[in-house]
């Protein structure tokens, strides 16, 4: 950083004169084009960045997630579970370091992610499609406010014009959004009622 080589300050120049998209799609396609070499000398890493909120924006602090691939999406993606770092201000936010070397995201045929929920009060819950519990009563909520799912990803394995899931050195930010419910869905709940 302190003496960066001329290639990266010629880069960094030329960036900084970018007026337009076209201007930066050019930009990208040059640099990639330039640091070949180098990229291909280290370790493919991307940082995801995962938020959880409710559908009025109010953060999801208590969840967790994982990936799972192969053909029945059954084998858990162990290299994105290894670096997690919870965001201490903000516990609704995860960042995860994957490195796509180990991830091998061109091999993946199929993506499933799970995601686990929970309020931490039996007055409300979490709740979206995709659940994979179905309970005695006919809704897909826990007792105890917790709430799992099983997201398929297969569609954003597919490399398009203008997105690709897995790229590395950069910074992907996802967003979930759960619906947040009285608790039980099912007659009175226990929130608020009217005798």
């Amino acid at each position: 950083m302190s003496s960066p080589p001329k290639l990266l300050q010629k880069l960094v120049q030329k960036a900084l004169k970018v007026e337009s998209a076209a201007e930066f799609s050019g930009w990208i396609d040059d640099a990639l084009v330039r640091t070949e070499p180098a990229r291909a000398m280290v370790a493919h890493w991307q940082q995801f960045v995962i938020r959880l909120v409710d559908e009025r924006g109010d953060p999801v602090k208590d969840w967790n997630v994982q990936l799972y691939g192969g053909p029945d999406a059954i084998d858990t993606l162990q290299q994105f579970a290894l670096d997690v770092h919870p965001y201490k201000r903000d516990p609704s936010l995860r960042c995860f370091h994957v490195n796509l070397d180990e991830l091998k995201p061109a091999e993946l045929n199929h993506i499933e992610l799970r995601l686990i929920a929970s309020s931490g009060t039996n007055l409300v819950a979490y709740h979206g499609a995709g659940s994979e519990r179905i309970l005695k009563d006919g809704t897909a909520m826990n007792p105890e406010g917790k709430w799992d799912a099983r997201i398929d990803l297969g569609k954003a394995l597919k490399k398009t014009k203008n997105f690709e899931l897995f790229y590395p050195f950069t910074t992907t930010f996802v967003e979930i959004r759960l619906n947040r419910e009285p608790m039980p869905m099912v007659g009175k709940n226990n929130v608020y009622w009217f005798v």
